[in-house]
């Protein structure tokens, strides 16, 4: 998918989102790029500007439509490269214990999100 149809995409997407007129929060891509399936790919470096081009857009909704954004992206290029067991068997996708670790990344904004929107309306 070209970044030009996943700006679209994404735009679509959280406008309609946005309707439902509730807090929100959205993750940017962790840098897949660390992945150990990408090494046998090529280099890397044509998926981190992949990924940050795609993050790229992400942040631009977030701010353009005042959503909370969740950086998984810097994160994950701290902790990706010495937790090899965050992926999958098959090298690419998040394991079970990856899908945790980013659910736990994701749930103080979330809570916060949460909080506010309880204190607005009591």
């Amino acid at each position: 998918m070209a970044d030009d149809a996943f700006a679209v995409n994404l735009e679509e997407i959280v406008v309609q989102l946005r309707k439902l007129a509730v807090p929100m929060a959205i993750a940017n891509i962790p840098d897949l790029a660390l992945a150990p399936a990408i090494a046998q790919l090529g280099p890397r470096s044509i998926y981190e500007r992949r990924i940050e081009l795609f993050n790229e857009h992400v942040t631009a909704t977030a701010a353009r439509h005042g959503l909370t954004l969740v950086d998984l992206h810097a994160w994950s290029r701290g902790v990706l490269p010495a937790r090899p067991e965050l992926f999958s068997s098959d090298g690419f996708h998040p394991s079970a214990l990856g899908y945790d670790v980013w659910a736990e990344r994701m749930l103080a904004p979330a809570v916060a999100l949460l909080r506010e929107s309880v204190g607005a309306s009591a």
